[in-house]
């Protein structure tokens, strides 16, 4: 691919994000850092709602949801094994490794 094709759809890709950004600020008079602030904290409700348990993988299952990959119905399925399979003493462990690191 050429610099000019690169170029160009860059370019035209921008413009479409700009665009969207534009009329997402019109619509709810928040910039796009306040937009993604509030959109995380509402994610982060959902998943203690969906009481997912705290490993990132788990909250991928949620993320797949809310990026249309999976229906509603398969999300609460997989977030029903993912509780059967979650070990508390297992998570604790890695906190404090993590923590220990730090």
């Amino acid at each position: 691919m050429e610099k000019q094709e690169v170029t160009k759809i860059l370019a035209e890709s921008l413009r479409g994000l700009t665009v969207k950004l534009d009329i997402l600020y019109a619509l709810t008079r928040m910039d796009v850092y306040e937009y993604l602030c509030e959109l995380d904290a509402l994610r982060h409700l959902l998943y203690g709602l969906l009481d997912v348990p705290p490993w990132e993988s788990d909250e991928e299952i949620v993320d797949d949801y809310l990026q249309g990959k999976i229906d509603y119905d398969e999300m609460l399925s997989r977030i029903a094994e993912a509780q059967k399979a979650f070990d508390p003493n297992t998570y604790a462990k890695y906190v404090k490794a993590v923590s220990d690191n730090e």
